[in-house]
């Protein structure tokens, strides 16, 4: 039930893997029943068609989230094999594994979950559709605004919103075919993993869609976001998930209609039959016509128009000309100007012209670095850690001699502080 579960929710076919597995379909329907036995090199096999971490396919994955036996590394490199050729990325995904784990550590000493309801998710099963799967990704999205009660207000800072959520957001050089590699483990906590090759809008997406993961996809160990499976319904599912979470329709809309852009006639045609009563006693129902030939607004949605609202949701063009074109707001013919436009890099000139936010600046540091330092000064003062301990920290997050010295500096005043109140309480 489990491999065929995980088939399923990657969109393949039972043809497509007995083809992978160069076996017959019915020997891949009996191996989905239970009735042949799954030899150590299908499970891997299988965990490589379908971009996922081996435990998913084994009896009693759904617990996997709370089953800290394993290495996760092991996983990975199972999942991901091309990754033992380089052993730069190598190192440095073994070395952010080791800062999760880290963080995840001290929160538990620091007993910070007693103050925390824990991560949201969404029990709702694998989908059967990829329209299923992108219904299910715009609803979480709506959902989650409202949970985190973000409104309609752009979100450019994902790492550090999501950090006091337990999801852990990093980048590290990956191969170019991979986008993200999403972890989950008691060891770790959520973990995201985005290539740092790609342009930041890019990185902001994939920080999203691997949020998108750790809502719906808790019985995956790890998740390898790449062009091979991006037609696989979990794929779909938390880049719906991204597409909404990014860029609401709702806060697109109001966008517009600041730049005085109308938008109901875009979307619903310029004719519109309005429910009226004629009278009370009577109660004789009649349709009211209100057409919008005449509606001021109407204008076609400009390059300038794009770049605004690129710049001020943090996100590519070409993600705001998808939702453009998703929601109705532009024809077929306007988008393939905007994009021939943009081509000619009359966009970027735009840009530079109305001196909008450059969205090309970010810290060098991730959230969940800072977190962890921020932290272990914590435990220090709360005499969960040591010396050695932090020092080994510091060393881990790339912290100058200088800077945990400093750092040092406010458990010193903290400690002053304990006496000093001991000495008046007596």
């Amino acid at each position: 039930k489990q491999l065929r579960t995980v088939r399923q929710s990657s969109g393949k076919t039972q043809a497509e893997v007995a083809t992978h597995l160069n076996l017959s379909r019915s020997t891949v329907v009996q191996m989905e029943r239970g009735k042949r036995r799954v030899t150590a090199d299908d499970v891997e096999r299988l965990a490589l068609l379908y971009q996922c971490s081996p435990t998913v396919l084994l009896p009693g994955a759904q617990v996997a989230e709370t089953d800290c036996a394993g290495d996760v590394m092991v996983d990975l490199v199972q999942a991901f094999p091309s990754i033992r050729d380089n052993d730069e990325q190598l190192t440095e995904t073994r070395r952010v594994l080791a800062i999760a784990k880290t963080l995840t550590d001290l929160e538990q000493r620091l007993c910070l979950d007693s103050n925390s309801l824990g991560s949201h998710s969404y029990n709702v099963g694998a989908p059967n559709i990829a329209w299923e799967a992108m219904e299910q990704g715009f609803q979480a999205a709506d959902e989650e605004r409202r949970r985190l009660n973000l409104g309609d207000a752009p979100i450019r800072d994902l790492d550090h919103t999501l950090v006091v959520k337990r999801i852990r957001m990093t980048k590290i050089d990956l191969p170019k075919d991979v986008t993200a590699i999403f972890v989950n483990s008691q060891e770790t906590g959520f973990l995201v993993i985005v290539n740092r090759r790609l342009p930041i809008e890019a990185r902001r997406f994939h920080y999203a869609h691997g949020f998108g993961h750790s809502l719906f996809d808790r019985c995956h160990r790890s998740c390898i976001c790449s062009a091979q499976s991006r037609q696989d319904f979990v794929e779909v599912r938390a880049s719906a998930f991204a597409n909404g979470f990014l860029l609401p329709e709702s806060s697109l809309r109001r966008y517009l209609e600041s730049l005085g852009k109308e938008v109901r006639g875009r979307a619903g045609g310029v004719e519109v039959n309005l429910f009226s009563e004629r009278s009370e006693r009577v109660r004789e129902v009649t349709d009211l016509p209100v057409t919008g030939r005449k509606r001021r607004g109407a204008e076609p949605i400009n390059v300038c128009d794009l770049t605004q609202i690129a710049s001020f949701f943090g996100v590519s063009r070409s993600l705001v000309t998808t939702r453009l074109r998703n929601l109705r707001y532009v024809t077929e013919a306007q988008l393939e100007l905007l994009d021939e436009l943009d081509a000619q890099g009359v966009a970027t000139a735009a840009h530079e012209a109305m001196a909008l936010t450059d969205a090309h600046v970010e810290s060098e540091h991730d959230a969940f670095r800072s977190r962890l330092v921020a932290l272990a000064v914590t435990a220090m003062d709360c005499g969960v850690c040591d010396r050695d301990e932090f020092t080994q920290i510091g060393e881990l997050v790339d912290l100058h001699e200088a800077q945990r010295q400093t750092l040092l500096l406010t458990t010193k005043m903290s400690s002053k502080e304990r006496r000093t109140g001991a000495r008046l309480s007596r």
